[in-house]
């Protein structure tokens, strides 16, 4: 038998009528509800209405089911972290790219958007109309994709296309409920997508350093350059710069506690390193952006950018660490030297720890306009000269030894404009809904000047151009603006995703980094994280 105190807060007195008594008030003597003239009642409807109430409410206020209620919301809590391991989980599987993995990534997300749209009690949908605008922009995405199968040359490109921008459709609201619902876990995002860069990041290091020990297959291509897990050097290049900028955001973020800000720092030795042995020119310039962008969203003052100097040191000595050791530079080399620069890499990102640890971050002071000037013609500068050089140098002969050099980072080399030509001139074509998705590899093939084998457009925008028309090319744009509304709707707390955002939008610029869901997973989540915020009350730094 249950005693008064052991109930959460007492029981309204309306529910019960003049007919029903609590246990032990009975005329009868019974511990039970009871009312023997019920069944005789001109009021028994009534009374029988009051008893189930007052049943329905013992049985939802007992202890047990508050334990479940309190079970279910732990649960719900927790549901968030396969989502954010996402990005990580199929970095290890080639990317996600590979014909196996993308549709256990489609089968991933809609497993997450079914259990967090069943599991939720709140909103299904974004209250922010940017947040509505930017979701609804990815599934007409995601629908004029499927759609195209009509019109589409090449069913197995199709394929690719439409599970990637389904997949993308349901992480995005997934993600959305699940911070909608759990306000808490909005704290987890950052940190959370920062350690599954470091984790990859740091695999693939593992592999350069003890070859001998972990044996992964080489890619010709790749010139020595570091491509594991992902397969891919510009990914893990993208993955690195991501992870630069969300440690960057974290270690000064003044609200972040003092271990994770020494945690933060101490990563940042070993993504400049994995930045460094990818050669990855655009992969540098994404991480330049996010980076300028955190200064300038912290206020454009010197004190932001001061607060920056310790991460951007860190990741430096990561990167100069790789410069004595030329095996570790070139490809696999030997587990004595390997051993030796993974060593002296730990010991510097154990000092960069400890002094992420010491400096807490000061408040901002007043906006420099001076500087704020600086900083945004710097940003210009840097989003604007990769494509610059892409299309001024168009001579790429190719040559796997050019590939894990620092001659390549001197370099403008790329045959990147031949593809976007092809791009341009397909869109020339069928202006209105392009080519259909999936189409570009058949186009290449048709219109290509040089002897190379190339299935995607090395640029989001004009390969959504090419196989979707002005239809596509405006949804991505509509989702790109929903989103970067959401950012600025939510201040100050979202300049850490606004600046990663950034990079992440650099890089799918110049490369095909949408069709690899490691990627651009990362980028679907704090999209979401943007959508989902609720308008702040006051800026907070």
């Amino acid at each position: 038998m249950l005693g008064a105190g052991d109930w959460e807060d007492p029981l309204p007195e309306e529910l019960f009528g003049d007919d029903v008594v609590l246990a032990g008030a009975s005329s009868n003597g019974s511990e039970y509800c009871s009312s023997p003239d019920w069944a005789n009642a001109a009021g028994a409807p009534q009374a029988r209405a009051d008893a189930t109430i007052v049943a329905v409410t013992l049985l939802a206020r007992c202890p047990i089911a508050t334990s479940v209620r309190r079970l279910r919301g732990v649960w719900f809590r927790l549901l968030i972290l396969p989502t954010l391991a996402v990005p990580a989980v199929f970095a290890f599987a080639d990317g996600g790219s590979s014909a196996t993995a993308r549709p256990a990534f489609l089968v991933a997300a809609f497993a997450l958007l079914g259990i967090a749209a069943a599991a939720t009690n709140g909103p299904l949908i974004p209250a922010s109309r940017e947040g509505r605008a930017a979701l609804s922009a990815l599934a007409a995405l995601a629908t004029l994709t499927a759609a195209s199968r009509a019109w589409s040359p090449d069913p197995g490109g199709w394929l690719v296309a439409t599970q990637l921008a389904s997949g993308y459709f349901a992480l995005l609201w997934a993600a959305s409920i699940q911070l909608v619902a759990n306000r808490p876990s909005r704290a987890l995002v950052e940190p959370a997508l920062a350690a599954g860069t470091l984790v990859v990041v740091a695999y693939g290091l593992v592999t350069r350093a003890l070859s001998d020990w972990f044996p992964v297959e080489q890619i010709a291509r790749a010139g020595g350059r570091l491509t594991a897990p992902t397969g891919y050097w510009n990914a893990q290049a993208l993955l690195a710069a991501l992870g630069i900028v969300l440690c960057a955001s974290i270690a000064t973020g003044r609200s972040s506690p003092r271990g994770l800000r020494a945690a933060a720092t101490a990563a940042a030795p070993v993504l400049g390193a994995g930045l460094m042995l990818t050669y990855s020119r655009t992969g540098i310039a994404a991480a330049l952006a996010g980076m300028i962008l955190l200064g300038i969203t912290g206020g454009s003052s010197a004190a932001s950018v001061r607060r920056l100097v310790p991460i951007v040191a860190a990741a430096l000595a990561g990167v100069a660490l790789t410069l004595p050791f030329a095996g570790v530079r070139d490809g696999p080399t030997a587990a004595a030297d390997g051993g030796l620069w993974l060593s002296l890499l730990v010991i510097a990102a154990c000092a960069a720890g400890s002094a992420g640890a010491a400096i807490r971050p000061r408040p901002l002071t007043g906006r420099s306009r001076a500087l704020h000037r600086i900083l945004v013609a710097g940003l210009v500068v840097t989003l604007a000269l990769p494509f610059a050089a892409a299309l001024i140098d168009r001579t790429d002969d190719g040559r796997e030894s050019f590939g894990a050099t620092s001659g390549r980072l001197a370099s403008t080399g790329s045959n990147r404009a031949q593809y976007w030509h092809v791009a341009v001139e397909a869109f020339a074509q069928r202006p209105a809904a392009g080519h259909g998705a999936g189409s570009f590899a058949s186009l290449w093939l048709r219109e290509r000047t040089i002897d190379e084998k190339v299935i995607n457009a090395h640029s989001l925008w004009l390969e959504t151009a090419a196989e979707l028309g002005l239809a596509g090319l405006a949804l991505v744009l509509a989702f790109a603006v929903g989103v970067a509304l959401a950012l600025r709707r939510g201040g100050q707390a979202l300049h850490g995703a606004s600046a990663a955002l950034l990079a992440w939008l650099v890089g799918a610029s110049l490369d095909w980094h949408w069709q690899i869901p490691a990627v651009t997973a990362n980028a679907v989540i704090m999209a979401a994280l943007a959508i989902s915020a609720e308008r702040p009350s006051a800026s907070a730094d």
